[in-house]
């Protein structure tokens, strides 16, 4: 079995909109947006210009 990523690039809003959907009143929209995409196996891998930079494990079979 092969391992290839898959990338996906948010911005600040796009962050916060995901994070709306999780419950923590402790937390701001947008940490609950990471918090949501690392329960997701998503890694941030870079931050650049306000665009948040993640990849995860694809597997494929080869």
């Amino acid at each position: 079995m092969k391992s290839e990523y898959e990338y996906r690039v948010l911005n600040r809003k796009g962050l916060s909109e995901l994070g709306q959907g999780v419950e923590n009143d402790k937390k701001t929209f947008l940490e609950n947006g990471l918090d949501y995409l690392g329960q997701n196996n998503w890694e941030l891998i870079s931050v650049e210009n306000g665009e948040y930079y993640f990849k995860r494990i694809k597997n494929v079979s080869k």
